[in-house]
């Protein structure tokens, strides 16, 4: 995993964040953004009303994060992951995305089936999780390891840079991921 992560610990900061919102709207903005933050940009971040939610497309991809907080009788989830499909469907089968509140590399659309409208939120990864700048000490084969591919999948990528697989440079900015 590209971040260092602490659960219970991001947990509780968004917990206290429960007691600091004046209201729901700042609730969900305040617990995207730490999350989303404290997990550098690297993850896609999704704050939604868990009385709202439908359904998943298609289960999420790369999650760490999931926790479910009551704010005033209402029970919110959070989510961090890489890549995931949801469409939602507000009151009345019209799309309402008031109940959402996200950050990352999404892609917003509507879709309207059988007169049922809804919002659909396509994630990808963000790209600021593609990316690694080198420190003292990195080799290709210990960012292989850290990131899931391969040494030559890295060269690969960045070819522009790395001529010699046994070479990089101290505060180069590789892609690791795709």
């Amino acid at each position: 995993m590209p971040v260092s992560l602490n659960v219970v610990d991001l947990g509780n900061k968004v917990e206290e964040l429960i007691n600091t919102s004046k209201d729901r709207v700042a609730f969900f903005e305040d617990s995207r953004d730490k999350v989303f933050y404290e997990l550098e940009q690297k993850y896609n971040v999704l704050v939604f009303n868990r009385q709202k939610r439908k359904n998943w497309d298609v289960p999420t991809k790369g999650q760490v994060l999931y926790r479910s907080f009551n704010y005033k009788g209402t029970t919110y989830g959070i989510w961090a992951f890489e890549r995931a499909v949801f469409r939602y469907i507000g009151k009345n089968g019209k799309g309402a995305p008031k109940n959402l509140a996200y950050a990352g590399n999404c892609v917003v659309s509507a879709e309207d089936t059988a007169g049922t409208k809804s919002i659909v939120l396509t994630f990808e990864l963000p790209e600021t999780a593609k990316l690694h700048q080198v420190v003292k000490d990195d080799t290709l084969y210990n960012l292989s390891l850290k990131y899931g591919t391969t040494v030559d999948e890295i060269v690969k990528m960045n070819a522009d840079k790395v001529k010699d697989a046994n070479k990089i440079y101290l505060n180069d900015v590789l892609r690791v991921r795709h």
